[in-house]
């Protein structure tokens, strides 16, 4: 077969195809004209098929609660419009307009007196709406939650059943969401793309050879996912939009906390205030946070209580302070929540605080200054007496550990003298504080000032002149210098000199033996004549001994022995004269005689 007859069967086959493909593509954004001519194309590709081609069904669906006889009459209508596909998708995305899809979702919390009681509930009442259960949380005793869907026409139904379930209802929240857009452009497309399959269906049925049947089993196949990707997503809208989402969340019922704050007290401006409260604990509940609201804008939140030995809990305590008395008294209210095994606790209390303007009271102790131990020394001191103030007290602090010195000064006095021993000196000051405190309307203020107090040592004992004293210690503190000294000296003695000598010891013992020896050898070898001979050894000869033989006969004497190395008693003894004949005359033994 030439490759021309092979291909021209497949050119208006793979025309067809393109034309099909690019019609899927425009969906409802194509223009009528263009569809005009895409079937223009088409016919011309294959006369055929297109005389054949079966009218398309009408296709029609309704997102939400659209009235059956709007979707008929839809239908009807492009019946009527002679099967064009065109005007087949405009007049079902018409239909569709005509009622919006919207997406309800609603989240609801709620107090209830038994949360797995009322989990039980909000499943029956899902049930009897005609709608299910998509998810549900109970972890806790005191807490739960539970997801369900209900007919969208049911929804304020729903929500007046779930109000009758709870004891409180804490908040109600609705949010809608139009799909509708995203619903006609879906279904438009659908519509386009189920055409455009049908029209390879009867394609495939009209294929004449196998290339050309997979030829379009192919575009077939990556039509048709793209149908199921569409109508998935149509079914799921039309399920959301047919059925909304309550979120509920379920709490246990608090139990009351019995909450002291306090009493009320007067506190004037700037000054901090401390607030702490009390509560008995409810059982099985251990975690507790707090809120104070102190009436002028600000508030404290703290966590955690402290047992005490009389079996109730206190908060952390919490101060603060008021900057200005306009709005005085102000109300400070304890907010209080406990939750644990035991469910969830609630208390509150609130008390009142009067903040007033009170005048400062001025105080000047004095400078700081140094006294000698065991002097009497006088100190005094000066304030202010606004006359809003009254029952003033003083207070002097010395810091050493002695008792405070209290009193009231005379009535309209503003001077206060007293007198004070230090008995020890040390090196760092004494810090010496003098408080004035008085009665307001607002409780009673004071105000202090500090100073410090140097104190030295007190003169020695003299004696003429001399301090004995100080030279008593002066003399201590020299021995004591060359004790230490002497003992610095001894211990380095001990660490070094004594090994070093015991080390030289151990040294020189060996070498003292060796020496004889080492003397002998170095002076024979670094003599001007060579080795020297070995002395000749005095012989002596016994009183009494008889006289040899060839003495007596006027025979030379014999050669003296050679000394023997190994003999010490020959080291160090004195060498025979060389002039001398060999004889022994002249010893203290009876000599030799010659002829």
């Amino acid at each position: 077969m030439a490759p021309t007859s092979f291909w021209r069967p497949w050119i208006p086959l793979s025309a067809l195809v393109l034309a099909l493909v690019a019609l899927a593509a425009c969906g409802p954004g194509g223009d009528d004209d263009d569809d005009s001519a895409y079937y223009e194309a088409a016919a011309a590709a294959t006369e055929a098929a297109a005389r054949e081609e079966p009218a398309r069904e009408t296709q029609a669906a309704a997102a939400t609660e659209a009235p059956a006889q709007e979707a008929a009459a839809a239908a009807a209508e492009t019946a009527d419009d002679g099967g064009d596909g065109a005007g087949h998708r405009m007049v079902s995305t018409a239909a569709i307009a005509q009622s919006r899809v919207i997406v309800h979702t609603a989240q609801m919390s709620l107090v209830v007196s038994d949360v797995a009681r009322a989990t039980a509930d909000v499943r029956a009442i899902a049930a009897r709406l005609g709608g299910w259960i998509v998810s549900s949380d109970q972890t806790a005793r005191h807490s739960g939650s539970i997801a369900i869907r209900v007919p969208a026409r049911s929804l304020n139904r729903a929500f007046s059943e779930l109000e009758s379930v709870a004891s409180e209802v804490e908040s109600l929240q609705v949010s809608s969401r139009d799909v509708t857009e995203e619903f006609v452009d879906s279904e438009s497309r659908l519509n386009s793309l189920r055409a455009t399959e049908q029209r390879l269906l009867s394609f495939l049925d009209k294929a004449e050879t196998v290339e050309e049947a997979l030829l379009v089993q192919e575009e077939l196949s990556a039509l048709q996912l793209q149908i199921e990707s569409i109508q998935g997503r149509l079914n799921y809208l039309r399920e959301v939009a047919a059925f909304s989402l309550i979120e509920v969340e379920l709490k246990l019922a608090a139990v009351t906390i019995d909450v002291d704050a306090g009493p009320g007290a007067s506190y004037r401006v700037g000054q901090p205030v401390r607030f702490q409260a009390s509560f008995t604990a409810p059982p099985g509940v251990d975690e507790y946070s707090f809120e104070w609201d102190f009436g002028d804008g600000s508030r404290a939140r703290g966590r955690g209580s402290v047992l005490t030995p009389d079996g109730t809990r206190v908060t952390a305590t919490v101060t603060h302070s008021y900057s200005s008395d306009l709005d005085s008294p102000y109300i400070v209210t304890l907010q209080l929540t406990g939750a644990g095994e035991g469910g969830r606790a609630e208390g509150t209390d609130s008390l009142l605080i009067e903040v007033k303007r009170v005048p400062a009271i001025e105080v000047f102790a004095g400078d700081p200054r140094t006294v000698e131990e065991g002097d009497s020394s006088k100190y005094a001191a000066s304030f202010t007496r606004p006359s809003e103030l009254w029952d003033y007290e003083y207070q002097w602090d010395w810091g050493d550990g002695s008792p405070s010195t209290i009193g009231n000064p005379e009535e309209g006095a503003t001077r206060v003298e007293v007198s004070h021993r230090f008995s020890d000196h040390r090196p760092r000051p004494y810090e010496v504080t003098f408080t004035v405190s008085a009665m307001s309307d607002a409780g009673r203020v004071s105000s202090s000032q500090s100073f410090t107090v140097t104190v030295t040592e007190g003169e020695d004992l003299v004696v003429g002149g001399w301090n004995l004293d100080s030279t008593a210690r002066g003399a201590v503190y020299a021995l004591s210098a060359v004790g230490r000294v002497v003992l610095t000296v001894l211990i380095w003695l001990g660490i070094f000199v004594l090994p070093i000598g015991a080390a030289i010891l151990i040294v020189a013992y060996p070498v003292r033996r060796a020496w004889p020896r080492v003397s002998a050898f170095f002076s024979k070898a670094f003599s001007g004549n060579g080795p020297r001979p070995p002395r000749p050894r005095a012989r002596f000869r016994p009183r009494g001994a008889p006289v040899p033989f060839l003495a007596r006969q006027g025979a030379p004497p014999l050669p003296p022995e050679p000394a023997d190395a190994g003999d010490e008693s020959a080291i160090g003894e004195p060498e025979a004269d060389s002039s001398d004949t060999g004889d022994t005359a002249g010893s203290d033994d009876e000599p030799e005689t010659r002829p």
